[in-house]
């Protein structure tokens, strides 16, 4: 049990401060302009599972930039795929 209660707060400890929060968030493309919130790069800091950024299919080099501000150090990322696209959702990050 004591294993499990040190581990509860290595991840506690780890995750505590989600840096991307304060972050500015920019693209150099937007799946149909910068007009169309569906796919506005701010989504992926939005902690909701169902928004996500997309950039147009004839972009081969989609750039996400996420501006801390400052120097900072890090050790953990997470990416994920919005997944009900399927294969066709490859080249978006949410």
């Amino acid at each position: 049990m004591q294993a499990l209660r040190e581990f509860r707060r290595l991840l506690d400890a780890t995750f505590e401060t989600d840096f991307a929060q304060r972050a500015q968030v920019s693209a150099n493309n937007v799946r149909g302009g910068d007009l169309d919130r569906r796919f506005m790069p701010r989504n992926v800091i939005d902690n909701r599972r169902d928004t996500f950024w997309a950039s147009d299919d004839k972009v081969t080099t989609p750039e996400l930039v996420l501006d801390l501000k400052r120097e900072t150090t890090f050790n953990v990322i997470r990416l994920r795929e919005y997944l009900p696209l399927g294969t066709a959702g490859r080249r978006i990050c949410a």
